[in-house]
């Protein structure tokens, strides 16, 4: 298959998963703002926000906003610092541009800056504090699945169980969260640490 081809296929896949017509420039964003960024596995990184939001798709089918917001989830933290654009207001002027309802761009805008991790605060802190904001809990669980999911070290596991304790004493999933992707992210993190 082509790269075009491959785009083409993705750029439909996308749309199918978060059903908004705003779905292609959306994932431009996201194409732009990970260019030239890949992933410990050599993979390019795009493919971890689109699998961050197909994991928000299977356990939260048709809340179109958060899907999206999950294709822009690590922009943030990642675009200016790669180059891809010149400072965050330019980035965050291209998410709001992306969506052709200023109110959910704004909203979208409000998730990402939730879900960016000032790194003077510590990990647990961070996703305690995340917590208060729901939508953005469901994503950065989304987020924390696929990086289980796809070779973490040792040290990501156990940062992940430290905080998913500490996020969760009980054991039991936060409100709003989807008992079942609470689980599978419970399971994996815990296999992931006896290994």
């Amino acid at each position: 298959m082509s790269v075009a081809s491959f785009k083409r296929c993705l750029r439909e896949y996308i749309f199918e998963v978060c059903g908004a017509g705003e779905a292609e420039q959306i994932l431009s964003t996201a194409e732009l703002a990970h260019s030239g960024q890949t992933r410990r596995s050599g993979e390019p990184y795009i493919e971890h926000p689109i699998a961050v939001a197909n994991i928000i798709n299977k356990y939260y089918p048709g809340e179109r906003l958060l899907c999206t917001a999950a294709l822009l989830h690590d922009t943030l933290e990642d675009a200016v610092n790669n180059g891809n654009f010149k400072d965050e207001q330019e980035l965050v002027d291209t998410i709001r541009l992306s969506y052709q309802d200023p109110s959910e761009g704004a909203k979208v805008l409000s998730i990402v800056y939730a879900l960016t991790h000032d790194k003077s605060i510590d990990y647990t802190s961070y996703l305690v504090e995340l917590s208060k904001n729901a939508d953005a809990l469901k994503i950065k669980l989304a987020d924390m699945l696929h990086n289980m999911s796809t070779g973490p070290t040792s040290r990501q596991a156990l940062k992940y169980q430290n905080a998913f304790k500490a996020l969760s004493p009980d054991g039991m999933a936060p409100q709003g969260i989807h008992p079942e992707h609470w689980n599978e992210l419970n399971s994996i993190i815990s296999s992931s640490i006896e290994l």
